[in-house]
């Protein structure tokens, strides 16, 4: 009678070897050898490595030009602000911007021009570095009775342009993708 292990190795082995121990051996190195090779998963690492490399360059425009777009609507919401602002409050509003420092703001109208105010919308706020703003005025005003002074705001980076528009319908604020 053969021992227990040789019995069990022998169930389910189509085995014509006299040798049960053999046919085990050589059936457990062909599960072995069924992994992947060092030069199969370097090539894998390698293809996606050139997949990876190619993606980053696009990955990075898409994301400046998101940057931008956002900029830009952060810009026509504090004008929509600023034009809310001056209808509740019955004063007119203006827009500051500083083409130098690139930096825009809300002041409002007191009894001696214009002045900067406290609050929720009250700070200075920046254009992104490296986008470059372009108006026909330094300032846009925004009356108590809803309108708007007339203007395009361009913001650009790179070859990526928007304008911000308030004269393609009384009262609105726009934002246009491209140069006007």
């Amino acid at each position: 009678m053969a021992s227990k292990a040789t019995m069990i190795l022998q169930i389910g082995m189509k085995s014509s070897s006299r040798f049960p121990e053999k046919e085990f051996f050589r059936f457990r190195s062909f599960h072995l050898r069924a992994a992947f090779t060092m030069i199969e998963l370097l090539l894998v690492v390698l293809i996606l490595s050139v997949i990876a490399a190619l993606a980053v360059p696009n990955f990075s425009h898409s994301y400046a030009k998101i940057q931008l777009r956002n900029n830009v609507y952060d810009i026509a919401n504090l004008m929509r602000y600023a034009q809310s602002r001056s209808v509740i409050r019955n004063k007119t509003m203006r827009l500051q911007i500083d083409l130098t420092t690139k930096k825009y703001w809300i002041e409002e109208q007191v009894e001696d021009g214009f002045q900067s105010f406290s609050g929720q919308m009250g700070g200075k706020y920046s254009v992104i570095s490296g986008a470059s703003i372009e108006q026909e005025h330094d300032h846009i005003l925004f009356y108590p009775d809803g309108r708007i002074e007339k203007v395009y705001i361009t913001v650009c980076r790179q070859e990526n342009c928007y304008t911000i528009s308030t004269k393609e319908q009384r009262g609105f604020v726009h934002v246009l993708q491209g140069k006007m």
